[in-house]
């Protein structure tokens, strides 16, 4: 039988990657002010909504910036928040009836950054948006009659991100299911957090106000 998931409700899709602390910097210095809160939602512009000019800071320091969507070389997500969606299943092509989640097996692991390499001079940055809409996943070989109970979400547990809980994949009888669509619109971008080499995380606004005392 083919198998379909739809996943309703809030989602996050999220990008995780190593960048500069320069890079950062020069940000905050390319932003002119020395007002923290405008300070904030300049980096923040030039992060999520100025490409083009987040790449030629990029570019002095020889690190290729593209999109916020592209630093992603820890981590990536488009997954619905495990604490509030509705689950509808649907077996070849009929109607989709909602699944009972406690029905469903939660499988939940902490994703910590201990694996990351990075020297002390980088930091992790963290943005991304959080979304609502539905995100369908499919398994087309999968054995009947459906069981709801076969059912298994993963769910990565972000501490560096105020321990939010996200669904990163869906099993059915321990078969994968494959995400084909992503139907989700942007409700907000989130305010960046960083991580230092040392582990320790740090909201922008914290940096920003730490780096204009210093200067």
């Amino acid at each position: 039988m083919e198998l379909e998931i739809v996943m309703t409700g809030p989602c996050v899709e999220l990008a995780v990657g190593v960048i500069p602390r320069n890079f950062l910097l020069k940000l905050i210095d390319l932003c002119k002010s020395r007002e923290v809160d405008m300070v904030k939602h300049c980096v923040s512009r030039l992060l999520y909504n100025q490409d083009a000019r987040a790449a030629e800071v990029g570019e002095l320091l020889s690190f290729p910036w593209t999109t916020w969507q592209e630093n992603t070389s820890v981590a990536s997500y488009t997954s619905p928040l495990a604490s509030s969606y509705i689950a509808k299943a649907g077996v070849d092509g009929a109607d989709k009836a909602v699944v009972d989640k406690k029905q469903i097996v939660s499988d939940s692991d902490a994703f910590d950054l201990d694996f990351v390499e990075m020297n002390e001079h980088d930091l992790i940055l963290v943005a991304g948006a959080r979304k609502k809409g539905n995100i369908v996943y499919q398994l087309s070989d999968a054995t009947g009659p459906f069981d709801p109970k076969k059912l298994t979400v993963y769910v990565d547990e972000l501490e560096y991100f105020d321990n939010e809980r996200l669904i990163s994949s869906i099993s059915y009888d321990g078969d994968m299911l494959e995400r084909t669509q992503a139907n989700i619109e942007l409700v907000e971008y989130i305010d960046p957090q960083l991580v230092s080499s040392k582990g320790s995380v740090f909201y922008l606004q914290d940096v920003i106000t730490r780096y204009l005392n210093l200067s």
